[in-house]
């Protein structure tokens, strides 16, 4: 779609490529869910609204544009008790950027609410965020965005990116808690580019701070993907210096996916992400395995609902898990209605 193309990546258009037409860009995505969990603790069946997501992006004259993303949270999170009218979902700022774009020499930069790089990328990569987000941003490792700016280039044909960004580290959802900035970069590259599919290599570098203590967040990862109109796969791993939780764990990620590409009438999706909290202790270790589809709505390849089941599956190590020493886990099944509604108003009179 030109919307996810140009207004949601996190590179600019190929060297040569031609200037945006002036457009307004619309995108919901909305999903339910209902569950049950065993064994029982707590809570183990119910509702769930795992996504609800507004983004609307304005391409202007000159490769101008600015682009605002909200999403539903739970005014009280999801363990208090103190939110507004009791605990009720309101809207976030997830993204709001200002975006100039000049393909005539490959460039494109974003300041304000930006996406992270890595998150940025993986996440439309792994394509069903309404299952779950990609494994660094539900696992904590990385932040879905931050305050600050990117500058990227791309290479014609979209052979070769490279992108840099400057962040405050503190992520989207909390202010500057100290004089430290984070930089990241991300190199892409596409061996191989055809109609029939695209294969997609990235290494990503972070040197960060995190916290009014300026405690240590740096990353390294690297990933692999083959982006296919039958098949989407790929397989990344993290590795870090410093936590969200404690900048002294150093935490590992290792992940792989498959699911259905645009081209079928159906969505089919297999996944597994393990996590060490601390790579330094052997029994931090997490393993989620999801596995589900089903029909689109109506059956055809780009119908914008999917009905489904589903599986996840969580396993905890013994210094991982809420009872110290012991192995524990937990399997969830769920049926969940997904819509993904894009919509575009030309704004220069029809021009394409």
């Amino acid at each position: 779609m030109i919307f996810l193309a140009t207004a949601m990546a996190l590179e600019g258009r190929p060297m040569g490529d031609e200037l945006p037409a002036p457009a307004l860009d619309f995108r919901g995505e909305m999903a339910g869910r209902a569950f049950v969990t065993l064994p029982e603790s707590g809570v183990s069946r119910g509702f769930a609204l795992p996504r609800a997501r507004f983004s609307a992006h304005l391409q202007g004259p000159y490769g101008a544009g600015i682009r605002l993303v909200t999403v539903a949270v739970r005014s009280g999170g999801q363990t208090g008790y103190i939110g507004i009218d009791g605990e009720t979902f309101v809207p976030r700022v997830q993204i709001a950027e200002a975006r100039l774009d000049a393909p005539s020499i490959g460039l494109a930069a974003a300041a304000g609410v930006v996406d992270d790089l890595w998150v940025g990328t993986h996440q439309p990569a792994w394509g069903l965020p309404e299952v779950a987000g990609e494994i660094t941003l539900l696992s904590g490792v990385q932040d879905r965005a931050d305050l600050g700016g990117w500058v990227s280039w791309t290479a014609p044909e979209r052979r070769f990116s490279g992108s840099v960004a400057v962040t405050s580290g503190e992520g989207e959802r909390r202010r500057e808690r100290n004089n430290g900035i984070d930089t990241a970069l991300m190199v892409t590259a596409r061996p191989w580019v055809s109609d029939a599919g695209t294969l997609v290599i990235r290494a990503y570098g972070k040197e960060g701070s995190r916290g009014v203590e300026q405690a240590r967040n740096h990353r390294l990862g690297g990933s692999v993907g083959l982006q296919h109109g039958y098949v989407h796969a790929g397989a990344m791993t993290m590795v870090g210096w410093g936590s969200a939780a404690d900048g002294a764990l150093d935490p590992l990620a290792v992940g792989g996916f498959a699911r259905t590409g645009p081209k079928l009438p159906f969505v089919g999706f297999g996944r597994v992400d393990l996590l060490w909290a601390d790579r330094d202790t052997a029994g931090s270790w997490s393993r989620i395995v999801w596995l589900g589809g089903g029909p689109r709505l109506p059956v055809k390849p780009d119908a914008p609902l999917w009905l489904g089941v589903g599986w996840q599956g969580s396993r905890f190590g013994p210094d991982a898990g809420p009872v110290a020493g012991v192995v524990s886990g937990s399997d969830m099944l769920f049926v969940q209605l997904s819509a993904d509604i894009t919509a575009k108003v030309a704004l220069d009179g029809g021009k394409k």
